[in-house]
């Protein structure tokens, strides 16, 4: 299988994600990496990795980027055509998710915390809230 992983920053999936992106590759899966470039690239990449870039504003809040940021998810995912795709941060899951389901490929976004759009308590919040419950309406849960 090709499993595409989308995450803020390269990284995050070395930091984080390290021994998935391992028991994966060890079970033969192609595996490509879908984040800003960062020192954690070579690292990947040593691991077996296809790391491509992703041009995003990793803490801006600019409605325009984000929909650019959507259909730049799509176009991607529609080139990579991944069998499945694995998400691990808010913009990534909230945007990819949107992408993902035009393109008919499994999404599965992460939550691993809260982070600070949803302890500001104001604007933010609640607007994130809402897209996130947009954006995976129609997801299936799994804990």
């Amino acid at each position: 299988m090709h499993i595409l992983m989308t995450v803020n920053a390269a990284w995050n999936i070395w930091n984080f994600r390290r021994p998935l992106v391992e028991a994966l590759a060890a079970d033969g899966h192609r595996i490509t990496v879908l984040a800003p470039f960062d020192d954690a690239v070579p690292d990947l990449e040593r691991l077996g990795c296809r790391v491509r870039p992703l041009e995003m504003s990793v803490k801006g809040l600019n409605p325009l980027e984000d929909l650019k940021l959507q259909r730049r998810f799509g176009r991607i995912f529609r080139e990579e055509r991944p069998d499945a795709i694995l998400s691990f941060t808010i913009k990534n899951n909230i945007f990819g998710a949107r992408a993902a389901k035009s393109t008919d490929v499994p999404f599965l976004p992460n939550v691993t915390g809260l982070g600070t759009a949803f302890l500001s308590g104001k604007l933010l919040q609640t607007v994130t809230e809402q897209l996130y419950r947009r954006s995976f309406a129609d997801l299936p849960v799994v804990c």
